[in-house]
């Protein structure tokens, strides 16, 4: 009986977090905003994946980059923002008034591109897991849609079929 309770619940936080994700990308459809003051029109987005980690804000070069007061909540999007600077670390801080760092990042970003960091894992339990992208898709033809599926489940390690129209 235990056994199908952890099992349930396993999916029901797989499908939780499979929706969450589905619905931020089709609610980011879309939006558009000018170019960066700084002139780098480095574009980033952060999800917070993680349902234990708590809200987190992003410092770049050790000065905060979102809004003070508007931290990366779990299940949150906020949309692609400008890059004030490609000075690293990046780090993720508890948007607490101790501001804990809990993920740093060296990544390397170019000009003119877009970025995509999923933080994901159970901060209490086990490490954080980020999954960082380079978002180079185009946009589909009229009438078409592209998907972009993140398998970040801290829970389903083997693995995920996905089907559409009964097809693999």
């Amino acid at each position: 009986m235990a056994g199908r309770n952890k099992n349930s619940l396993l999916i029901f936080l797989f499908l939780f977090a499979a929706g969450a994700m589905l619905l931020l990308m089709i609610s980011s459809c879309g939006k558009q905003s000018g170019a960066s003051r700084s002139g780098l029109n480095i574009q980033y987005r952060v999800f917070n994946l993680s349902p234990d980690l708590g809200p987190v804000n992003l410092f770049i070069n050790f000065n905060q980059v979102n809004a003070s007061g508007n931290p990366f909540i779990f299940g949150v999007d906020h949309g692609y923002f400008y890059v004030p600077s490609t000075d690293t670390p990046y780090q993720f801080r508890m948007a607490t008034v101790a501001g804990t760092p809990v993920l740093n990042r060296d990544d390397i970003l170019k000009s003119g591109a877009k970025y995509t960091i999923f933080i994901t894992g159970s901060y209490g339990n086990n490490p954080l897991y980020p999954i960082f992208t380079v978002d180079t898709a185009a946009l589909p033809a009229t009438g078409r849609g592209k998907l972009r599926f993140v398998d970040a489940s801290p829970s389903a390690t083997g693995g995920l079929d996905v089907y559409a129209n009964d097809t693999l």
